[in-house]
């Protein structure tokens, strides 16, 4: 009869052990997806999360003038694209 008492009196711990260790491992989980992956440094992209915009044209770079500026081919015709914020040298 103690045994029986003492195993219902258990139980609640049991109970609390077991939702903690659900917890600690979903919590370990997301740490490990935000984590850096130091053998692939560049993961690819989620997709789906967010639309594609609506505004947006595909086209071929042709030169880079500079760091910041690019001529491309966009609908057959070139185009001068320089980039507004970026302060970038000529490559050599």
């Amino acid at each position: 009869m103690k045994q029986i008492k003492f195993l219902i009196n258990l139980l609640p711990v049991a109970v609390m052990a077991a939702m903690s260790w659900v917890v600690f491992q979903q919590w370990q989980s997301s740490q490990l997806a935000t984590r850096l992956d130091y053998d692939n440094p560049n993961p690819p992209l989620p997709t789906g999360l967010s639309p594609e915009p609506k505004n947006s044209r595909q086209a071929e770079v042709i030169n880079v003038q500079s760091g910041d500026t690019l001529t491309v081919m966009l609908n057959g015709r070139q185009e001068s694209i320089r980039f507004c914020g970026i302060n970038a040298p000529k490559g050599e």
